[in-house]
């Protein structure tokens, strides 16, 4: 669907739109790919619903919106932006799931930073879910306001590369939003360390969804296992310091836990043997370079 069609079909809606999931084929997505790479980024072209007083217009035609999914690789009218934010804001304070996608070191992602999250935080209080990849001009502030404005989040995933994420901002989202149940977080986050962790472990017993950064460690697993009994599954393949004796405790203390993602490197045949009454299978993905455990209860 091309975007005078989305937004022909968003008029006839008179409002009743509360799902926009917007993507392209995978055919205009190659095409889209050799025009950058041979004309370059032209925001007029990247962004042409999702700017200035078309941003507006576009939010006010959906004043019953509750999820957002806006990819700026596929999105038909454009990737996120501070406009757009600030016109969510105002107009679609239903919404309860927001997912912004940037492609890596993409030129548009400069045009959404604090700014546009802040406010769309402040004029949607009653967001649940939150995706931001490769949202590299976000930053502790915009977390600070999440934690601020939205307490009844419940899944967040920070995807991609970013400096400006830190532990500070972490700690203070994971001490205000304790009804998180999913947390997702990049690999790339080298700031976001056992600190985060712990405050993760100490706020969310209702946690059942995690993916850690490489710069976790054991201690934030043991602390998991600790207070976080109804996890289900556990991200680690891109963890660098990760022992069989922390996913042994992780093991014994978490009944529910059906699923591990581990690094290939791990030796996991010693845990495998102590835990085997639960062990299901071990699968290999060579592509990946990580391995996969499936647990039986």
């Amino acid at each position: 669907m091309n975007a005078t069609a989305l937004l022909s079909v968003l008029k006839r809606s008179h409002g009743k739109a509360h799902t926009i999931q917007l993507a392209r084929s995978e055919e205009a997505r190659q095409a889209e790919r050799q025009q950058r790479f041979s004309d370059g980024y032209k925001y007029d072209q990247v962004l042409p619903h999702t700017k200035g007083l078309r941003a507006l217009a576009l939010a006010a035609m959906c004043p019953a919106l509750r999820r957002l999914s806006i990819d700026e690789r596929t999105s038909c009218v454009g990737g996120m932006t501070n406009d757009l934010a600030r016109a969510l804001a105002v107009h679609c304070k239903q919404l309860t799931v927001l997912e912004v996608y940037f492609q890596r070191y993409s030129l548009p992602s400069e045009l959404f930073t604090d700014e546009g999250l802040i406010a769309l935080s402040e004029g949607c209080k009653g967001l649940q879910q939150l995706t931001l990849h490769n949202c590299d001009r976000i930053s502790d502030r915009s977390l600070y306001a999440v934690a601020a404005n939205c307490p009844g989040l419940t899944a967040i995933t920070l995807g991609g590369y970013n400096e400006h994420v830190t532990d500070g901002g972490m700690t203070v989202l994971f001490d205000s939003c304790k009804q998180l149940t999913r947390v997702q977080l990049s690999s790339k986050l080298l700031k976001v360390t056992d600190a985060s962790g712990a405050s993760l472990a100490a706020n969310c017993p209702g946690l059942t969804n995690a993916k850690l950064t490489r710069a976790m460690t054991d201690a934030t697993i043991k602390q998991l296992a600790v207070s976080c009994k109804q996890l289900r599954e556990l991200d680690l393949h891109r963890s660098c310091s990760v022992s069989c004796e922390a996913l042994q405790a992780l093991l014994g203390a978490c009944p529910q836990l059906h699923k591990l993602v581990l690094p290939q490197q791990l030796e996991v045949g010693s845990m495998l043997q102590a835990m085997h009454s639960r062990c299901c299978s071990l699968s290999m993905l060579e592509e990946e370079q990580l391995q996969v455990l499936a647990l039986q209860h």
